[in-house]
């Protein structure tokens, strides 16, 4: 499934979804004179996103994997709103695992990974800075 095709290439957005594969825009390094994006890759593991970071291979590869302290990179990020994508099917964790979010006073959305990459763009491109954990099973 294409996500959007009207990407701002100075931010880390999502390209394609598909389960168990994600492909991500990598945009240019913050000093570079270029307008155009790095490239694309695409990821079979969970990560973590921003529109200014991509962190790979994040520890919880099913939302029963999930523990709190997996959250603690996303609130570092100090986002306005985070996003838990939760694989394929949409699933919600523990209430006590969410406890960290709620604590820092973070709007959490949790969804099926799919909507979580659409809603993801949908927020970075009205410029809200949005971090997105994703399980990508």
């Amino acid at each position: 499934m294409q996500v959007n095709l009207d990407i701002n290439l100075n931010s880390h957005s999502i390209r394609a979804y598909q389960p168990g594969e994600i492909t991500v825009t990598l945009p240019p390094p913050e000093n570079s004179e270029t307008a155009q994006p790095v490239g694309v890759e695409t990821l079979s593991s969970s990560f973590i996103i921003s529109p200014r970071h991509l962190i790979q291979n994040w520890p919880p590869l099913t939302i029963e994997s999930l523990l709190a302290e997996h959250l603690e990179p996303l609130v570092e990020l100090q986002p306005e709103i985070v996003i838990l994508g939760t694989g394929h099917k949409l699933q919600f964790p523990e209430t006590k695992i969410l406890a960290q979010l709620h604590n820092q006073q973070l709007g959490v959305e949790i969804m099926d990974t799919a909507a979580a990459c659409r809603t993801y763009n949908i927020l970075m491109m009205e410029g809200r800075f949005v971090v997105a954990g994703m399980i990508n099973s």
